[in-house]
């Protein structure tokens, strides 16, 4: 298609971004049959030609030629001599071979949000979720504990270098931590591995805790440190200076500006003083133009809970001055945003 000219720039614009949107659906489930049909795991075993690749995932030929075809140009594949290998970001994260793996997520997060996401147009005009809220009064347990495995291993590699910058402050000293939401308790279980003194106190839905929670502990050998809460975070009482560290870990987002702010308020009077609260969210810029990642989650919330966002790093920071903390900063983590720390004083 020949390029227009743009007579107040001189420039030259096509609708290539324009094309590139229009298919985006397509490369998303490229990437998603590829993990359902463990295309990269058959690779990393050493199946690398069509007819091997075709047999082991019980696909014809000429559908999973193309599939992989599309693979290759997306950068996920290569292929030479009719032999197929994985690129370095398919070796160390879309392999069940790989401790790196997020394969669970994608799935998850495609699958759970594909139908909502079909709906949008119709969200925005009512400005309510396309279902019932993930987050509402009668929180969905299932939902939850499904997400939570498949984000354990995006969030680990973050969840260490909080534990270093939270070490620093107290290191080889008992500390008890609450976290708040645990999920799979990555990141309290990064502070157990940091501190062979730290006590925990994990607090989420009945279904996570027993689905999830349990096991991802059981397997640290960390069972005796950890004590288990299980209920709505929403009516729990965390108590008063009994922590020296809580844990919001992705759980903001979906509990809106205000649910937060009364968050924020419970996690100061739950420490004690020189007490810590980490915050782990996507962060748009202050002027939300910018990361997209952080945007587009946003509309996720918009499309799965009644109240949720992506907050600013401007808006967290007043909120806990407001709250009483001090010392409010931001740390670089391996991470779509960086991670939100600060002290009571």
């Amino acid at each position: 298609m020949k390029p227009v000219s743009n007579e107040s720039t001189d420039a030259r614009v096509t609708p290539q971004p324009i094309l590139d949107a229009a298919w985006g659906f397509a490369v998303t489930r490229v990437l998603t049959t590829a993990i359902e049909l463990d295309v990269f795991t058959a690779i990393a075993r050493g199946r690398t030609t069509l007819e091997d690749l075709a047999k082991e995932t019980s696909s014809s030929p000429r559908g999973l030629s193309m599939l992989l075809n599309a693979l290759i140009a997306l950068k996920y594949l290569d292929v030479r001599a009719g032999r197929h290998s994985l690129s370095p970001v398919s070796a160390a994260f879309l392999t069940k071979t790989s401790p790196h793996y997020i394969g669970g997520y994608v799935l998850h997060n495609t699958g759970d949000s594909w139908s909502p996401w079909a709906q949008l147009s119709e969200v925005v005009r009512r400005g309510t979720p396309a279902r019932q809220s993930v987050h509402g009064d009668q929180a969905d347990g299932e939902f939850f504990s499904q997400l939570v495995q498949s984000l354990h291993t995006l969030s680990a590699d973050a969840a260490a270098v909080a534990a270093s910058a939270l070490g620093k402050g107290m290191p080889d000293k008992a500390r008890k931590v609450l976290d708040v939401a645990a999920g799979s308790a990555v990141w309290s279980l990064a502070l157990a591995r940091e501190n062979d003194q730290t006590l925990v106190t994990v607090v989420d839905l009945p279904g996570v805790v027993d689905r999830v929670t349990r096991r991802f502990v059981e397997q640290e050998g960390f069972s005796d440190r950890f004590t288990f809460r299980p209920g709505d975070l929403r009516q729990m009482d965390f108590g008063e200076s009994c922590f020296d560290v809580v844990i919001l870990g992705h759980i903001c987002h979906g509990e809106g500006a205000e649910g937060t702010q009364d968050l924020i308020h419970r996690a100061h009077r739950a420490l004690r003083s020189g007490g810590q609260i980490l915050i782990a969210e996507m962060l748009p810029d202050d002027d939300r133009r910018e990361p997209l990642l952080p945007l587009l989650f946003a509309i996720q919330m918009l499309v799965l809970t009644d109240n949720g966002n992506a907050f600013t790093l401007a808006e967290y920071q007043s909120w806990l001055l407001n709250a009483g903390f001090s010392d409010v900063r931001t740390v670089p983590a391996p991470a779509p945003s960086p991670l939100i720390l600060a002290t009571r004083p």
